[in-house]
């Protein structure tokens, strides 16, 4: 690899001050509001979950090296920006050696990509990003974010680059933004000594290097099949730091402790999707408003509560614009509303206008929007499941009311005596005095009736020819 600089052709990219790496990391540079909100996972999960310890080579010396080993295994989004944060923190405080990043992933949101870049330029602690393992990529934000690294190293069969900034959705966002992306690799590889070329044309033409590739051309520093043979490459290898120090790994027989997601992390990582976390709120939100349409013993309601609480923890994890998230629910509000007040559809109409435009203005980040085609599906269901409700409800409040001896009228039985003698039919659930109609004789015992009228808390009855007890 040429020579390495530490002047940044990209100010953005410029090394710390060493005031600035002394900063407390976690917390002090933002702050997630699902940490609040995951506070209590945090107290019930066992200290040390998700941290395991793998021995090196045999012997228990305290001299020898520590090694933190991470991996990253999805899309760039807010939790791993967090993840490495903590990883970063523990790393320095308990005064680890090194610091392995194993990563797989297509890319992600290029907030989170310039996280985890500032803390990689940030850390006291060598760094290694490992792009691994066989088969694994370091594509877009993944590729920018090994730039950032001391040490680059491949498995066989990887590949890094491609890293052209796109919507989460596939669309293009532009030259401005393209630009500014190459200028930050750019400047990224040129700490470093690495091809700024390529950094460069990873981002304006896509290019890609496979890990063979990526060494000779001056981007990636090693090839190493598995965890063992990577140790045993970094020993005694010598890199610089962004702040232009020198320092001399030492890797043999290295007690290597590793640190995965925790199980809450790992399940706001499957629900940081723009597209989704839209889907859930709306959804959620329509089968709230027909529990309260259709009382029933609460299945709906609970599954929308449930889904709403899941919508909003995948929220606190993208870049919401509080703008688009008021248009959410008042479009919701609007639809609810739509299904018990009588009128001509205006309620309905605002709330599917309002429910669109926040579903486009959700995120701030140009890079995360909900995919149209869906939020075009989820405001129709909406729309038609409001014009659905709104009829039940109508019909439930202009049906006449049947209640007390009302009901009874029409029913049919067969005319039985009590054992005093009193006549008497057995209808829903219960016995009943029973009297003949006006001006007529009471039917004789055994005898099909219909229940015409009543008085009092006895039923007029007559008797009725069509009736058996087999129908």
């Amino acid at each position: 690899m040429a020579a390495r600089r530490t002047e940044p052709l990209c100010p953005l990219t410029a090394p710390l001050s060493s005031a600035s790496k002394q900063r407390v990391r976690a917390g002090a540079n933002r702050v997630s509001l699902w940490r609040v909100l995951l506070m209590l996972a945090l107290v019930v999960t066992p200290a040390g979950a998700g941290v395991a310890e793998a021995g090196g080579a045999e012997g228990g010396g305290q001299d020898r090296a520590q090694v933190l080993y991470a991996t990253f295994d999805g899309s760039i989004t807010p939790v791993f920006a967090d993840q490495l944060d903590d990883v970063l923190d523990r790393a320095a405080n308990d005064s680890f050696d090194l610091v392995v990043i194993q990563l797989d992933t297509p890319g992600g949101l290029a907030s989170s990509m310039r996280d985890m870049v500032s803390d990689i330029l940030a850390s006291t602690v060598p760094i290694v990003v490992y792009v691994g393992p066989p088969g694994a990529q370091a594509a877009s934000a993944g590729a920018v974010i090994a730039l950032a690294a001391p040490v680059i190293a491949m498995a066989p069969g990887t590949s890094i680059g491609a890293a052209t900034p796109i919507n989460i959705d596939g669309g293009d966002l532009g030259d401005k933004v393209v630009n500014e992306g190459a200028a930050y690799a750019r400047g990224l590889a040129d700490i470093y000594g690495r091809n700024v070329d390529f950094a460069e044309s990873m981002v304006t033409d896509g290019a890609a290097l496979s890990s063979d590739e990526a060494v000779a051309e001056q981007v990636a520093d090693l090839v190493a099949n598995d965890r063992a043979e990577l140790l045993g490459k970094l020993d005694g290898l010598v890199i610089s730091m962004p702040d232009g120090s020198e320092v001399t790994l030492s890797t043999t027989g290295a007690r290597v402790a590793e640190q995965d997601l925790p199980w809450f992390r790992r399940i706001l990582q499957k629900l940081a999707d723009p597209t989704l976390a839209f889907t859930l709120i709306s959804l959620g939100s329509l089968a709230i408003v027909y529990e309260f349409a259709s009382p029933s013993m609460g299945g709906a309601g609970i599954a929308g509560v449930i889904m709403v609480i899941l919508g909003l923890f995948a929220l606190s994890v993208l870049p919401v614009n509080g703008t688009g998230l008021l248009l959410v629910l008042l479009g919701v509000t609007l639809l609810g509303a739509e299904a018990f007040v009588p009128g001509i559809g205006v309620l309905g109409f605002g709330g599917a206008v309002s429910l669109l435009l926040g579903g486009l203005f959700l995120f701030r980040d140009a890079q995360v929007r909900v995919n149209p085609i869906v939020l075009a599906v989820v405001v129709g269901v909406l729309v038609g499941a409001s014009l659905l409700i709104s009829v039940l409800v109508a019909r439930t409040t202009t049906a006449p009311l049947a209640s007390g001896l009302d009901s009874l009228i029409g029913d049919r039985s067969i005319l039985k005596r009590s054992p005093n003698g009193t006549p008497q039919v057995h209808l829903q659930g219960a016995w009943w005095l029973a009297q003949p109609a006006s001006g007529a004789e009471l039917p004789t015992v055994g005898t099909p009736v219909r229940v015409v009228g009543f008085d009092g808390l006895t039923l007029t009855v007559v008797r009725d020819e069509d009736f058996s007890p087999a129908q």
